[in-house]
């Protein structure tokens, strides 16, 4: 074999033997950066898979966790919700002791001043002119006043209507 590269053919070039020396460290050449190669992809394979599936292991524990958060709150939720209607039924039911709570104060009070008017007068008749005034005033009443009848006598006598009864009591009397 010459030096000159350049005369030989192509066939010759690829098929001549090689100094086994440089065969051998071309050889072990391609050998090692085909290991390193291969050793550096399988390594980076090998820590991909094991990224791969710490992520998947963390995303089975998250959507555990979410699951049993959600069921939580679900419990919860139901839970507050039942609260709520017994809160709102007792602030009816409170509400309806205070409307009823104020409706007695509203009828002691007027007994207090029912009482208070029939102190203050001495004869029966300006007793009940007193309560039927009242009365009229303060309940929802269109007419007050006292009937007065007895079992033998076939007529009734209106007594003592108050000013707002007075015009139905004239009606009653025609």
């Amino acid at each position: 074999m010459t030096g000159d590269f350049k005369a030989l053919s192509r066939r010759e070039l690829y098929c001549c033997p090689v100094a086994p020396e440089g065969a051998i460290l071309v050889g072990g050449l391609v050998v090692l950066f085909t290991g390193i190669a291969i050793f550096a992809i399988s390594r980076a394979n090998a820590g991909r898979r094991r990224a791969e599936e710490a992520l998947r292991e963390a995303t089975q524990r998250a959507e555990a966790e979410v699951r049993d958060r959600a069921a939580e709150l679900q419990e919860t939720e139901r839970r507050l919700s039942e609260k709520g209607h017994l809160l709102d039924q007792m602030a009816r039911e409170r509400e309806r002791s205070d409307t009823r709570l104020r409706e007695q104060l509203v009828r002691f009070a007027l007994l207090d001043r029912i009482t208070r008017a029939i102190g203050e007068r001495q004869d029966v008749g300006s007793i009940f002119q007193a309560v039927v005034v009242t009365l009229e005033q303060e309940l929802p009443v269109q007419l007050a006043c006292r009937v007065l009848g007895g079992v033998r006598v076939r007529l009734l006598r209106l007594e003592h209507p108050a000013t707002v009864g007075a015009v139905a009591a004239a009606g009653l009397a025609d």
